[in-house]
């Protein structure tokens, strides 16, 4: 027979390892999509497209790359130079939504 505390022991341990299961099985269904993309790329796609992008939100911008890739950034920014009537603006919004 197990003691009144060993049988409290054992449902507090087994209680902590079910949440444990859970935590980690939900934390296993996130979908977390990241694009390895080095500095020299970043820089370079900062500098190519100057004209849509504010020097003061350049941290921003370089996330943004990181996490969508170079290619849908560029593809974005001549996007924005086609149909946006005010191109920086529109370009940070394409960003957003991408992201």
């Amino acid at each position: 027979m197990f003691s009144s505390k060993e049988i409290l022991t054992t449902a507090t341990v087994n209680k902590i390892k079910n949440t444990t299961a859970i935590v980690t099985t939900a934390t296993d269904n996130i979908n977390i999509i990241t694009t390895a993309v080095d500095n020299k790329k970043i820089d370079l796609a900062l500098s190519d497209n100057s004209d849509l992008i504010s020097p003061e939100f350049n941290g921003w911008y370089a996330k943004c790359i990181k996490q969508i890739g170079c290619n849908k950034f560029y593809e974005l920014a001549s996007l924005a130079r086609q149909q946006g009537k005010n191109k920086s603006r529109y370009f940070s919004w394409l960003l957003k939504r991408a992201m």
